[in-house]
């Protein structure tokens, strides 16, 4: 019976760590393959998320093949495109995703800041992203979509006017976390910080 008690006890332990979480939906797939990471290290934690709806801005950058012939004459100051360099798009193709809130952000917004609005050299892209990017090897184009995982062969240009997306992370008023939150906390902070567009935190 006590060797029964014991296995028991060492199976289905009475308390478990549970880490209650508030995530904003924009920060779901960021905090998604956080939370994995973090259980991959401490098997025994119990994850309580909970996703609250946010206001989304799409991290847009300017996407092309690095052997993109636009590409070679770009001179990328940490990674951004310079103003004076925007005319260079107008020698080259842009692709556009058929995503309506893209398609809004890069007719009214983006283009007109780059002096780009009045250009008719461009297609509509697919909505599937790795369709879409394809593209970007075989037609020589280039295009908008919000940043993400992509081949290094891909160029990821930031935009100098794109705004900047501040990520907070709050606990609530009185309480103390303990060594299981604070890691969690510094595992998030490194991960977001390796975001490459951006972010800040």
């Amino acid at each position: 019976m006590m060797n029964r008690d014991r296995l028991y006890e060492e199976l289905y332990p009475a308390r478990q760590d549970r880490l209650r979480i508030g995530i904003l939906s924009s920060g779901a797939a960021v905090f998604s393959r956080i939370m994995r990471s973090f259980k991959s290290k401490h098997p025994g934690v119990h994850f309580e998320p909970k996703i609250e709806k946010s206001e989304i801005i799409y991290e847009l950058v300017l996407c092309m093949a690095r052997s993109n012939s636009l590409y070679e004459q770009l001179h990328l100051k940490d990674g951004m495109i310079q103003e004076e360099e925007y005319p260079l798009l107008k020698s080259g193709k842009l692709s556009v995703a058929r995503l309506p809130m893209i398609v809004s952000r890069v007719m009214d917004d983006i283009l007109p800041v780059m002096g780009l609005q009045g250009e008719k050299n461009y297609a509509r892209g697919d909505n599937n992203t790795e369709l879409f990017t394809s593209i970007l090897y075989l037609e020589d184009v280039y295009c908008f979509i919000p940043c993400s995982r992509l081949p290094d062969d891909i160029a990821q240009i930031r935009l100098p006017f794109h705004p900047k997306i501040c990520r907070v992370m709050i606990s609530r008023k009185g309480s103390r976390l303990g060594p299981l939150q604070k890691q969690f906390g510094e595992l998030a902070c490194g991960e977001i910080g390796k975001l490459p567009y951006y972010y800040d935190l």
